[in-house]
């Protein structure tokens, strides 16, 4: 039963207008930071590597709070209280309730920023080649003069380009993104759950700006042990045990831990919400 719950919630969150309306801004967002280096390319004639867009611009303090943000804009009505929802309490009892929302959460992170990797390629077009690897393009921005080039709105990091594959930066940002995106999205459903639907999206947006200020007033290191959403920009990391930053392991175990942790605290707080609202929810049984 929890996977009907979340393939029902799928289903009619993707109709939603909201959701279209989130993937144009998400696609305007990601072609107006991509524009100076489309113009760079133009200006050289040179073509930019198919993978390494989306990690740069979720390195992007700016770029990466106005996607979370659109997250939190998309996601902000869990659990949701329209009629049809009382029809799905009823098929369910309260446990697999909670685990199908949290699944469509799951669900609708990972489609949306499978949606973002798309659009970091189509809005590069057409200055991009079939190269998997970091490209001469990208290979030149992180020499010293990327950050003029390009207006200065990414961090071109030579270390970061030395370290590994653009195919596993790629993965870590994409990994690091869908788990910070679970998180928000339970934050939201939980606040929400028990303030009667009212405050979880503000209070996922203030984790978000909380992130934006640390970096945009280049905060003490130790504080970004302490932001969850910091632990999306691999600049943040610390990648040879050299930096007071925190690990790779410390984001991923931290950011599930938090998601376990919310998980576990809507569990209770569903059975609580049923009792109170006097309704009875059996089992769901076909037939």
């Amino acid at each position: 039963m929890p996977f009907r719950a979340c393939s029902y919630y799928c289903h009619k969150a993707l109709l939603r207008q909201k959701s279209l309306l989130v993937l144009l801004l998400a696609l305007t967002t990601a072609y107006l930071f991509a524009s100076p280096m489309r113009d760079v390319c133009a200006s050289f004639g040179m073509k930019a590597s198919i993978l390494p867009y989306f990690v740069f611009l979720g390195d992007n303090y700016i770029a990466n709070g106005i996607l979370l943000t659109l997250w939190v804009w998309l996601i902000e009505g869990v659990p949701y209280r329209d009629a049809s929802e009382d029809l799905v309490k009823i098929r369910c009892d309260h446990t697999s309730h909670v685990l199908g929302i949290t699944l469509h959460i799951a669900a609708m992170s990972a489609l949306y920023w499978a949606a973002m990797l798309l659009i970091s390629v189509l809005v590069m077009l057409p200055h991009v080649e079939l190269d998997l690897g970091w490209g001469r393009f990208y290979m030149s921005l992180n020499r010293g003069a990327g950050d003029r080039l390009v207006a200065m709105n990414f961090i071109f990091s030579k270390k970061l380009q030395q370290l590994m594959t653009p195919a596993k930066a790629l993965l870590l940002s994409w990994s690091l993104h869908f788990l910070a995106s679970v998180f928000l999205g339970l934050t939201v459903c939980l606040i929400n759950s028990r303030a009667r639907h009212a405050g979880g999206g503000f209070i996922a947006l203030m984790i978000i700006v909380f992130d934006s200020c640390f970096q945009g007033l280049g905060m003490p290191y130790v504080v970004y042990y302490f932001s969850p959403v910091s632990w999306v920009n691999l600049n943040m990391l610390d990648m040879t045990k050299t930096t007071p930053l925190p690990s790779v392991p410390y984001a991923f175990i931290g950011l599930a831990a938090l998601c376990v942790l919310l998980f576990g605290l809507l569990v209770p707080r569903g059975a609580h919400a049923l009792r109170r609202g006097g309704v009875r929810h059996e089992p769901y049984a076909e037939g």
